[in-house]
C-alpha cells in the first residue's frame, strides 16, 4: 500500500522549504507562511516515522533483517546526497578559479566557512549533524538526512529489542527529546545543528505512534467521518499555525503533534483534497520531493555565483553580502521586488528541472543498486549453511 497523497504533500512542503531558503527581497519568499516553512522539516520527520513504521514494523525480526533495512535506507538517502556534495565541491573549485584567475568577487573564500574540506568526511558518513560541527556544512539541508538515517537505526533496534513495547518506547523517546529541546534550545524546535537529533527523534516517533494508530483503525475497518471537511480543516489549522507561530517560541513544539493529525487524516486518502493530491502534477512533485529538498541549495549557490560574475562584468550588482541569522549570506535584489519575484520563479523552475534530472539519473539508479545489495544479502543469509553444532543437536536421539 503506497500512500500517494502523503507523498504529494511532502513534495509541496519540499517546494516551500526551497522557497524559504531564498535570501532575496521579493514578495514570494518573504511571505510569512513561506518564512515559517522551516517547520515543514518536522513534517518530514513525522511522515518518515509513519512510513517506516507502517512498512517495517513487522519485518525487523533479526540482526540480518536490521542489516538489510540499514542497506536499503542508506541507499535511499546517500547516493543523491553524495552526488550533490560532489557538485558543491566542484562549485568551490570554480569559485577558487574565478577569484584567483579571473579576479571575480566571491564574497567568501573558496573552501572556507561551511565549505571546509575537513567536513567532507563527516558529510559522506552522514554524521555531520551529530554534534561534530556547530553549523550546517556543505549542503545545508542535508543535516536532516544525517539525523534521520541514524534515527532509522534507533527504530530498527527498538523493533528488535522492544517490539511489543513500541508505544512505551516511542513515548519515552519523545519525552526525552522534548525535555532536551526545552532545556537546551533557546529557540525550541529551531534547534540548529546542536540538538537536531533530538528534534528528529521527537517528530519521527510521533510518526511511529500515528502509524500504530492507523494500522489499528484500518484493521477495524474505520472510515473517516466527513473526510473532506477534516482534510480542509487540517490544512487550515496548519496555515494558521504557521502564520501565528513565532520562530523562537514554545508554540513551535506543537508542530509535530499538528503534523501527526495531518498525516493520520490524509493517510485514509478519502477526502476531496486527497483526490486532488492523487493527480499527476502533485504525484510528480511527490516522487521528486527528496530531490527538490537536496538540490535546491546548490541551485541557489550557482545562481548567486552567476549573478556575482555578471555584476562584475556589467556593473549591475544584484547580490550583496548581508547579515542573516547571526551570520552572513548573499542577498539577491534585482531592480525592485517585482523583478526579483521573476528571479525567484526562475529559481523554482531550475530547481524542478534539476530535481527531475537527478531523480532519474542519480536517485532512482542509486536506490535500485542498494536495493539489489540488500536483496543479495538477504538471499545469502537464507542459503547460509547451518552450523555443525546445530545440525548435531537436530539429530534424533539414538
Amino acid at each position: 500500500m503506497r500512500l500517494v497523497a502523503l507523498d504529494s504533500l511532502r513534495g509541496l512542503c519540499a517546494l516551500m522549504v526551497a522557497l524559504m531558503h531564498v535570501n532575496s527581497l521579493n514578495h514570494i519568499s518573504q511571505a510569512t507562511i513561506v518564512q515559517q516553512s522551516w517547520l515543514f522539516v518536522d513534517f518530514f520527520f513525522v511522515l518518515s516515522g509513519f512510513v517506516i513504521a507502517f512498512t517495517y514494523l513487522d519485518k525487523l525480526e533479526s540482526t540480518a533483517s536490521l542489516i538489510e533495512f540499514a542497506i536499503r535506507r542508506f541507499g535511499r538517502v546517500w547516493p543523491l546526497h553524495a552526488a550533490v556534495l560532489l557538485l558543491f565541491v566542484l562549485c568551490e573549485c570554480l569559485k577558487l578559479g574565478l577569484s584567483h584567475v579571473g579576479g571575480f568577487p566571491v564574497h567568501e573564500p573558496a573552501f572556507a566557512g561551511r565549505y571546509t574540506l575537513g567536513a567532507l568526511g563527516a558529510n559522506l558518513a552522514l554524521v555531520h549533524a551529530l554534534g561534530f560541527y556547530d553549523l550546517e556544512t556543505w549542503n545545508g539541508p542535508s543535516w536532516s538526512i544525517s539525523v534521520e538515517f541514524w534515527t532509522y537505526l534507533v527504530f530498527a533496534a527498538g523493533c528488535l529489542l522492544a517490539r511489543r513495547r513500541m508505544v512505551s518506547l516511542s513515548l519515552g523517546l519523545i519525552a526525552l527529546s522534548i525535555l532536551a529541546i526545552s532545556l537546551w534550545s533557546p529557540d525550541y524546535l529551531g534547534t540548529g545543528v546542536a540538538l537536531s537529533m533530538a528534534r528528529c527523534l521527537y517528530g519521527f516517533f510521533v510518526g511511529v505512534l500515528v502509524a500504530l494508530a492507523f494500522r489499528r483503525l484500518s484493521l477495524r475497518g474505520f472510515a473517516l467521518p466527513a473526510p473532506s471537511a477534516l482534510e480542509a480543516s487540517g490544512v487550515l489549522l496548519v496555515v494558521l499555525f504557521l502564520l501565528g507561530c513565532d520562530a523562537s517560541t514554545a508554540l513551535t513544539m506543537a508542530g509535530p503533534v499538528l503534523f501527526a493529525g495531518i498525516v493520520l487524516v490524509f493517510a485514509f486518502q478519502s477526502g476531496w483534497l486527497s483526490g486532488l493530491l492523487l493527480r499527476r502534477g502533485f504525484t510528480w512533485l511527490g516522487e521528486r520531493s527528496y530531490a527538490i529538498y537536496m538540490v535546491h541549495a546548490f541551485v541557489l549557490e550557482v545562481l548567486n555565483r552567476v549573478l556575482l560574475v555578471a555584476g562584475s562584468l556589467t556593473g549591475f550588482h544584484a547580490v550583496s553580502r548581508m547579515p542573516v541569522n547571526g551570520g552572513a549570506a548573499d542577498m539577491v535584489f534585482i531592480h525592485d521586488r517585482f523583478t526579483t519575484d521573476l528571479f525567484v520563479l526562475l529559481y523554482l523552475a531550475i530547481v524542478l528541472v534539476s530535481a527531475d534530472w537527478v531523480h532519474r539519473v542519480v536517485e532512482q539508479p542509486g536506490r535500485a543498486f542498494f536495493n539489489r545489495l540488500a536483496k543479495s544479502y538477504r538471499q545469502r543469509q537464507a542459503f547460509a549453511p547451518v552450523p555443525a553444532a546445530l545440525t548435531e543437536d537436530a539429530k534424533p536421539a539414538g
